[in-house]
C-alpha cells in the first residue's frame, strides 16, 4: 500500500494494520499518544482496537477484501468508526498492472462501510481524513479507494496541529 497513507495513519490514530508495513518503529500520534501497528491482512485486530473506542485504520490489498467480507460485516455491525484504505488497481508485477480491480470492490459494497473514491494521491489524504471524521461522527465505517496509478505526484500532508483540531 502507499507509505504516505501509513505516515497519515501514524499521526491520527492509536492502532495501524497493513498487510505489508514499511515502517514498523514504534511511534506516537499528534495526540501524544503510542501507536499500536500490526502485519496481517486480517482485519481482527483492528476490529478490536476500534471496539476500545482508540482511533484505528487498516490498509488493505483490493483482493485480500472479499477474505475480510464478515469482519466488515462485523464493524458496520457494531458501528464501529474504523477507516480502511484499499486500491482500485491490481498489484504485483505483472504487465495487467494498470487495469483496475473493481470486482473485489464491488464484492464489499454490501457491508454497510460508506466508501469514498480517491483519483490522485492529494485526494486520498483529504478524503481518508475525511472519511475518519465522518466515520466518528455517524458511527459509520468508511473505506477509501485508491484509483489513480503509482506515481510521484506532489502530495501534503496538513500539519500536527490542523490534524489535531481537524480531527479532535
Amino acid at each position: 500500500m502507499n507509505e504516505i497513507i501509513e505516515r497519515l495513519a501514524y499521526k491520527t490514530g492509536e492502532g495501524f494494520q497493513a498487510s505489508s508495513i514499511r515502517n514498523p518503529a514504534r511511534q506516537t500520534n499528534v495526540f501524544y499518544r503510542p501507536v499500536t501497528t500490526r502485519e496481517t491482512s486480517d482485519l481482527s485486530f483492528i476490529i478490536g482496537l476500534t471496539a476500545t473506542g482508540l482511533r484505528g485504520s487498516a490498509c488493505i490489498d483490493g483482493h485480500k477484501l472479499p477474505g475480510n467480507y464478515s469482519q466488515l460485516l462485523a464493524a458496520a455491525r457494531q458501528h464501529l468508526p474504523l477507516v480502511v484504505n484499499t486500491s482500485a488497481r491490481l498489484t504485483g508485477e505483472n504487465r495487467f498492472s494498470e487495469q483496475n480491480n473493481f470486482a473485489n470492490i464491488l464484492g464489499v459494497t454490501g457491508s454497510g462501510f460508506f466508501q469514498l473514491v480517491a483519483h490522485s494521491l492529494q485526494e486520498e489524504i483529504f478524503l481518508t481524513l475525511i472519511a475518519q471524521r465522518a466515520a466518528e461522527l455517524a458511527l459509520i465505517p468508511g473505506m477509501v479507494i485508491a484509483d489513480y496509478p503509482a506515481t510521484t505526484a506532489k502530495f501534503a500532508i496538513p500539519a500536527d496541529d490542523l490534524l489535531g483540531r481537524y480531527l479532535g
